[in-house]
């Protein structure tokens, strides 16, 4: 499957590459950056109605910034290309919905446990869900690069860790 996606990449190098980047550059940057929110408002409010809301308000802003983010720097590229008449496959609207698509989604799925479970299982819940997610993108880029799987997965975890710690460290100092 994974070969076969991989051949299907390399016949068309930029459209499909540009889409898998942003897809993966959506779902990392939401488990990364949603985790380290979510673990500081659970532990410095202890209140699952102040974490619901901001974590929803922050997936939502961050969703739509990415888009535009994103959609700004595609545009770029596909203009610079053209001035060297170069033909850019990509298309910006796109590659901005799967950005804000997959961000929103890997949101959701660490929010999903403050909707039926008490602090500190849902917290619990929340920081395993995107640590498989993370595991699971860490093996797909390993093999698609062809690069060390222990490293891909040690690496996204390791900064994934260090968003973690400052979100608690903020919660747990600026405690409500």
């Amino acid at each position: 499957m994974v070969k076969k996606f991989t051949i299907l990449c390399m016949r068309r190098k930029k459209p499909i590459g540009d889409y898998v980047h942003s897809a993966f550059f959506g779902i990392e940057e939401s488990l990364i950056s949603n985790t380290g929110i979510i673990a500081g408002a659970a532990l410095g409010s202890r209140d699952k109605k102040i974490v619901l809301l901001t974590a929803l308000v922050v997936i939502a802003v961050s969703a739509v910034s990415m888009a535009v983010s994103e959609f700004i720097s595609e545009e770029t590229v596909e203009e610079e290309d053209n001035k060297i008449g170069k033909k850019y496959a990509a298309n910006p609207k796109i590659s901005a919905l799967i950005i804000s698509a997959t961000y929103t989604l890997a949101g959701l799925m660490l929010v999903f446990p403050f909707l039926i479970l008490e602090i500190p299982i849902n917290l619990y819940l929340s920081v395993s869900i995107a640590v498989i997610v993370l595991v699971i993108l860490g093996t797909v880029k390993a093999r698609l690069s062809k690069k060390s799987l222990l490293r891909n997965i040690l690496e996204v975890l390791i900064v994934s860790g260090l968003a973690l710690g400052i979100g608690v460290i903020v919660g747990i100092t600026l405690k409500l």
